[in-house]
């Protein structure tokens, strides 16, 4: 029996289509949410909260929300905009990452160097990504 007609391969082909779909749909929210939030912090009204204040509160969006609504001076819509950016950037990426990975195993590949590739990619770029909104959140806590 060859390894791509195994019971447990064809399994996870069938789970991994699934996942596609989820993971594609997941890109696609994240797109649109991102263009929103992005949207609404360059239309919120001028007023006092900087730079510290959005970057600390933008993990909680009720917060966030609060902030949008009371007012954010230019560098603090700035760098809001540019927070988010990265933010949801990094979660795009790892999310195309984890496609291509489901994509190889929809087609069988389940233990092949470009599916570890991929999956390792993702790891280091959700590594990257968790440790500088830590910094910066804690930096920005330790400011305000």
């Amino acid at each position: 029996m060859s390894a791509s007609s195994h019971p447990r391969v064809a399994a996870i082909r069938q789970v991994s289509r699934y996942f596609l779909w989820l993971t594609s749909g997941a890109l696609l929210l994240t797109a649109l949410g991102t263009l929103f939030v992005l949207l609404r912090l360059f239309l919120a009204q001028q007023g006092a909260a900087g730079i510290n204040e959005v970057i600390a509160n933008t993990i909680d969006f009720d917060q966030l929300a609060q902030l949008i609504d009371h007012g954010l001076t230019w560098p603090g819509k700035i760098a809001g905009m540019i927070y988010i950016a990265f933010l949801e950037g990094m979660t795009a990426v790892i999310l195309i990452q984890l496609n291509q990975l489901l994509t190889c195993f929809d087609q069988g590949e389940i233990f092949n160097q470009k599916a570890i590739r991929h999956a390792r990619k993702a790891l280091r770029i959700y590594i990257v990504f968790s440790v500088a909104s830590y910094f910066l959140q804690l930096y920005s806590m330790m400011n305000s």
